[in-house]
């Protein structure tokens, strides 16, 4: 259909965002990990899509829901972008091991039983996110969370591990890789280097970051 793409070297979800966020665009896909990314425009789930066009043919658009992290922020008061994104490794993504993770939620529902405001919360979907989020609306930042989490971990090596892994997935959340963008510009991908608008997009973006790049060359096929 010659449609311009570039592929990511593994998981695609921090380079998506990137891309998002630099373009100022929504990000459209299926997976819930992008409820909880810092995307400035928000998350389209492709489920709540509608791709039957609406209005007339000079500005027909899709019906659609948006969704916007502030949002969900908004529903757990205390909850910080860091601790969401805590709550969501806590729960298993593609660099956690949920299992690793049964420790410490067996503190968290410990600690929220003898909470006067908390109620068992069987009757809604991913309760165990439900659950994290609750507890850690008390925390500013995983530093201060941690601590309290950790020590269920009984082996020190695992306990260090863990600890390692919950830093480096909650950053991707908030901080995600940026590389994706020099695929761009790479003279083997010919598929977007026939297309001049993609080859500005990339121009742009480095312009945009002060990069010096020597010698760089686009090649146009015309």
């Amino acid at each position: 259909m010659k449609i311009p793409y570039v592929s990511a070297i593994g998981e695609g979800d921090d380079e998506s965002v990137s891309l998002a966020n630099h373009l100022d665009c929504y990000l459209i896909a299926q997976d819930s990990d992008y409820y909880c990314y810092n995307l400035h425009r928000g998350y389209v789930p492709f489920k709540y899509v509608d791709i039957t066009p609406i209005g007339d043919n000079s500005e027909p658009y899709l019906n659609a829901q948006l969704y916007h992290i502030d949002s969900l922020l908004n529903q757990f008061p205390g909850l910080q972008r860091s601790t969401l994104a805590l709550a969501c490794c806590l729960c298993g993504n593609d660099y956690i091991n949920v299992f690793l993770m049964k420790p410490m939620f067996i503190h968290i529902i410990t600690a929220l039983e003898k909470s006067k405001q908390w109620k068992e919360k069987n009757d809604i979907p991913m309760k165990n996110l439900w659950n994290a989020m609750q507890w850690l609306r008390q925390f500013n930042d995983i530093n201060s969370a941690l601590p309290r989490l950790l020590p269920s971990i009984q082996s020190e090596s695992e306990r260090k591990e863990i600890e390692n892994q919950l830093h480096s997935a909650t950053q991707s959340y908030l901080t995600p890789a940026d590389t994706l963008i020099y695929r761009f510009i790479s003279e083997n991908n010919k598929n977007l280097l026939t297309n001049s608008h993609f080859v500005q997009l990339a121009r742009t973006y480095l312009n945009t970051l002060d990069m010096v790049i020597k010698d760089l060359r686009f090649v146009f096929v015309k």
